[in-house]
């Protein structure tokens, strides 16, 4: 199963969201993309954890997932 990681470039957050998800590759595959190029719709919500198109967690609900 894949999981789709939105970010973008120079964000803090998004830089504290990835490491804080990088125990989910034990499980998942895990597609990183830019929201410049993909998944605009989540331009004002990055970053934003998604599967199977539905968002799982997204900006500040990532600090809650550890």
């Amino acid at each position: 199963s894949e999981l789709i990681f939105v970010t973008t470039e120079n964000c803090e957050l998004c830089n504290k969201a990835e490491k804080k998800i990088g125990f989910l590759k034990l499980f998942f595959s895990i597609k990183i993309v830019d929201v410049q190029s993909e998944y605009k719709e989540y331009l004002l919500r990055v970053p934003v954890l998604i599967k199977n198109e539905e968002v799982l967690v997204e900006e500040y609900s990532l600090d809650c997932l550890l």
